[in-house]
């Protein structure tokens, strides 16, 4: 589910001043693409305005799709003290309809503990997705149930408030995989994320690349099971931010997107 997550992922590519973000894409013509629906050139279709306030809280994303206009959705963010996010609402904007909100709760020393996620089925039913948060030292133990699962994440923070392991269990405590991620030093950006099943076998594996600037440059994520690579490579404004992002699968270019930034 996509929620606070996407904050954390914008954190990192945000503008100081900016007011909106405007994110297009295209298709290659080199894509050689079977199947429109394959999942894997979802990202090669997405079209977002991400919108800020004036001191740089991410406040709504906009998403247009020209070819299912019946799809298009945004998010809203709502905040409380100290600037933290407290909500997450997804709506779709042909018919007003909110698929899930999110609300997120923190202790008195600003940390997440509980996440309630509720959704919206088609058929109007809702459901409840909990997360709870447990703090000790520096670990951190997590629990995740819905009408799927029940499972267990226990989480290791390194002196920077940064994941560095995890392992995982199911609701019966039975170990099932763990990830690794590797950071450039004094509490600089992440440089791979590993994941691993229980028997030790690596299933994934995300690797990033930087300029001497400390600029993302590049991407790649390799997922054992399918041989696949996905790839994408940055190409950096005159001000330091990307302006130019190419897609590429198993080395193919299927597509880009182009970023430009209003600022306050």
């Amino acid at each position: 589910m996509i929620d606070i997550e996407i904050l954390d992922e914008h954190k990192e590519f945000y503008v100081h001043g900016a007011k909106v973000e405007k994110i297009r894409s295209f298709l290659s013509a080199e894509a050689n693409i079977d199947d429109a629906t394959d999942g894997r050139y979802n990202k090669a279709k997405e079209n977002f305005d991400l919108i800020y306030t004036g001191d740089g809280r991410l406040v709504e994303i906009r998403h247009y799709n020209k070819e299912e206009p019946e799809r298009e959705y945004c998010y809203l963010f709502t905040y409380g003290e100290n600037k933290l996010c407290t909500g997450v609402k997804q709506i779709y904007n042909k018919n007003i309809r909110e698929y899930f909100h999110t609300q997120l709760i923190y202790d008195s020393n600003n940390r997440l503990i509980k996440k309630l996620c509720k959704i919206m089925s088609l058929s109007n039913k809702i459901e409840t997705d909990i997360t709870t948060f447990d703090y000790l030292d520096n670990t951190i133990k997590i629990r995740e149930v819905d009408k799927c699962w029940d499972i267990y994440k226990e989480m290791e923070i390194n002196k920077y408030g940064q994941q560095t392991n995890a392992q995982y269990f199911d609701k019966n405590g039975v170990y099932e995989g763990f990830t690794k991620k590797t950071y450039l030093p004094n509490g600089g950006p992440v440089l791979s994320i590993a994941g691993y099943e229980s028997c030790g076998k690596e299933n994934y594996r995300r690797d990033y690349a930087y300029n001497e600037k400390g600029l993302m440059i590049s991407y790649k994520y390799t997922v054992e099971e399918e041989q696949t690579i996905w790839e994408y490579k940055y190409g950096n404004g005159k001000d330091g931010y990307w302006v130019y992002k190419a897609h590429y699968i198993d080395g193919q270019f299927i597509a880009w997107q182009e970023r430009d930034i209003v600022f306050y």
